[in-house]
């Protein structure tokens, strides 16, 4: 007792460390718990079947300049699925949700997007990436990213990261619903044509419908 009593400061002082200590810790778990929780929100958003759709009408704009029409349901699906994008862009900047697992998960189709920067501005194209700065840092960034996984095995990493800063979309290619209503201006690719970059549709469907 005598010892307690002699160094009840000091004891004072630990338990007071230890009480920090805990409430520290409840707090970096309840951080990560939110975090984790805001994540696979957020995913369950983006592997949502219209914007895996979008993302792939854009992926395919961006590797082949052809667009649906004007004002089309196509359209409207590329522009939300590239403003999500850029939604994701903010959360993870803010730390609202983390980088890093974004950046395992989606730095593929991030790569991909790069391309749009190669474009020339235009309205008229919603798959063109400008004007997203979210979105931007975020290409930038996993165009950095490295990953020894098969996804950016056997060269495939440096297909999707090619240069391709002399892009300009081809004519405007009609989408089928376009065709019915005006069969005449339809302009259609061979079948099996490989898209820029080696890729062609089948492998692009397969490799970035996420």
């Amino acid at each position: 007792m005598e010892w307690v009593s002699a160094n009840k400061d000091i004891l004072s002082l630990l338990i007071a460390l230890l009480a920090i200590l805990v409430s520290l810790s409840t707090v970096l778990i309840s951080r990560r718990n939110a975090r984790t929780t805001s994540f696979i929100a957020i995913q369950n958003v983006m592997l949502s079947g219209d914007l895996q759709r979008g993302r792939l009408l854009v992926y395919r704009a961006i590797q082949t300049g052809d667009v649906p029409p004007h004002d089309s349901d196509e359209e409207y699906l590329m522009v939300r699925s590239l403003a999500i994008f850029d939604l994701l862009g903010m959360l993870s900047g803010q730390g609202i949700v983390p980088r890093r697992w974004v950046l395992r998960y989606w730095h593929a189709r991030l790569q991909l997007l790069r391309h749009g920067f190669g474009m020339e501005e235009d309205p008229s194209r919603p798959y063109i990436v400008h004007g997203r700065p979210d979105l931007q840092d975020l290409i930038e960034r996993a165009e950095r990213y490295r990953c020894d996984r098969t996804c950016c095995a056997n060269g495939q990493r440096e297909r999707r990261l090619e240069c391709r800063n002399e892009i300009s979309p081809r004519p405007r290619t009609r989408f089928k619903s376009d065709l019915a209503a005006d069969p005449g201006r339809g302009v259609t690719a061979p079948a099996g044509a490989a898209l820029r970059g080696g890729y062609h549709a089948a492998e692009l469907h397969d490799e970035f419908a996420g």
